[in-house]
C-alpha cells in the first residue's frame, strides 16, 4: 500500500462546510441557531486567544457565541454559579470552559 498525504485543510474546509449547511438548513427550518458560550478564567493571553480561535471558528459557520472572562481568583462555586445558569439558558448548545492551571 503506498502512502498517501493528506489536505488536513482541505478536509477541514469540508467539514466546515457540512457544517455550515447543517446549521443553515435547520435555521431555514425553524430551528434554533445553536450557541457556544465560553468561559475564560484568568488572563492567560494563549487561552484567551485560543477561546477567541473558538469563537471565531464557530461564527463563521452560523453558531452563536457569548462570552464570558472571569478574574483569575475567581472561587469554584462562582464558577459553578455560573455553569449552572449557562447550562438553564435554552439558548445556549455547549459550554466550553478554559481555566489554564
Amino acid at each position: 500500500m503506498t502512502a498517501r498525504a493528506l489536505d488536513g485543510k482541505a478536509v477541514a474546509r469540508q467539514i466546515y462546510d457540512e457544517i455550515e449547511e447543517a446549521i443553515k438548513e435547520r435555521v431555514s427550518r425553524g430551528g434554533t441557531r445553536p450557541k457556544l458560550a465560553t468561559v475564560l478564567v484568568g488572563d492567560d493571553p494563549a487561552s484567551a486567544k485560543y477561546v477567541e480561535l473558538k469563537q471565531r471558528n464557530a461564527r463563521n459557520v452560523g453558531i452563536d457565541s457569548e462570552d464570558h472572562r472571569l478574574p483569575a481568583r475567581t472561587t469554584t462555586e462562582e464558577l459553578l454559579a455560573l455553569t449552572q445558569r449557562l447550562s438553564g439558558d435554552d439558548s445556549v448548545s455547549a459550554i466550553l470552559i478554559q481555566q489554564p492551571t
